[in-house]
């Protein structure tokens, strides 16, 4: 056999008897069933991220933007635009709104450092 597949089957293997010693103990086998339904709920939660995702894209293709010109760019647009890989533009702001969105940065301002003659 070749060497990758002997460390997949390895590691399979592995991973079988790891699984059956969380199955024969009990606290581990209730610590299987609970990351089971964490894992069911995170699905969950990701399927209804999509479906919002898909929702808000076909919205966005419905407007006839030419930027989102189908229901993909516009899914590839909201999950840039969501994972902040890009800013949005702001050309079409008007400058109040450009000021309330965004502050210039103010650093903290800096305490002087403690001296212990000054306790006294």
């Amino acid at each position: 056999l070749p060497h990758s597949l002997t460390h997949s089957l390895t590691g399979a293997c592995v991973l079988e008897q790891l699984f059956q010693a969380f199955v024969i103990s009990a606290e581990m086998s209730a610590l299987v069933h609970i990351v089971g339904r964490l894992f069911k709920d995170v699905v969950n939660t990701l399927v209804i991220a999509g479906l919002v995702l898909l929702s808000v894209a076909a919205a966005l293709t419905a407007l006839e933007d030419p930027k989102f010109a189908n229901i993909g760019v516009s899914c590839y647009e909201l999950v840039k635009f969501a994972l902040q890989l890009e800013s949005p533009p702001m050309d079409d702001i008007d400058p109040f709104g450009a000021s309330t969105l965004a502050r210039p940065f103010q650093p903290m301002p800096q305490r002087p450092p403690h001296s212990p003659l000054q306790s006294r």
